[in-house]
């Protein structure tokens, strides 16, 4: 019984020791999503920007605060498709930038107002020749989600479905466009410095088109953040998974 015991407790002794050699396994590094961020309205009770730059937005129309993609009321923008927008009397025209934000469209074919181009829903619009990287654009047009992540040469489109919650990484550096859809890169091209010539407005707008007369969009955009350098993979699915 006692060559038992004394058996038992070098096993234990043995185990414990094996034991407090293993290494222990560090915790990941947490994904950062703030270097660079020039602005983030994630639309929680009004629309402000929270990135601390003071890029607040005006609201125009009666864009109105609604539930989010978790539904969390009064988390998200909702535009009615007729006149409502918001404007943030600012440019984000940077060589390296990327646009990430969430969107679910109500209508994707429609007046989207009067005027020119009636069948287009505007979400993001900032699109003037004057600007020296290049229109920054998201629009559905007749059923067909286009993006223009810096000038006209470089741009992607794919078929969209009404009420249904997207997410949107649009990124720009000195030579290329890249284009992520829920988290998967789905296009890429070659950016350029072109924009419009025709009612220029380099002015941030979101919810219209350039001119913030027409090209309402019809649906809720959420979660909107602009940064100026170009994010990477793993920042990606961090922002559509957050």
């Amino acid at each position: 019984m006692i060559k038992k015991t004394i058996y038992s407790i070098i096993i234990l002794i043995g185990l414990n020791s094996c034991q407090s050699d293993d290494p222990v396994a560090p915790l990941p590094e947490p994904i950062d999503i703030t270097t660079g961020l020039q602005v983030y309205f994630p639309f929680s009770g009004n629309a402000n920007d929270v990135s601390g730059n003071g890029f607040d937005g005006t609201v125009f129309g009666n864009a109105l605060l609604a539930t989010d993609r978790k539904g969390n009321e009064n988390s998200a923008y909702e535009f009615d498709g007729i006149d409502d927008y918001i404007n943030t009397f600012s440019a984000f025209d940077f060589e390296n930038r990327s646009l990430s934000l969430w969107i679910n469209p109500s209508a994707i074919i429609g007046s989207g107002g009067s005027g020119n181009n009636t069948l287009t829903h505007v979400a993001i619009s900032q699109d003037d020749n004057a600007l020296e990287y290049g229109i920054l654009r998201v629009d559905i047009d007749n059923t067909e989600l286009k993006l223009w992540a810096g000038g006209i040469t470089g741009t992607y489109t794919q078929a969209i479905s009404e009420n249904q919650w997207y997410h949107l990484v649009l990124i720009r550096n000195l030579n290329t466009t890249k284009y992520y859809l829920d988290g998967q890169l789905v296009g890429s091209g070659e950016s350029d410095g072109a924009g419009s010539t025709f009612n220029p407005n380099g002015d941030f707008i979101i919810g219209a088109g350039r001119s913030g007369s027409n090209q309402f969009f019809k649906g809720k955009i959420d979660e909107l953040r602009v940064y100026d350098i170009v994010l990477n993979e793993d920042q990606i699915e961090e922002l559509f998974n957050n």
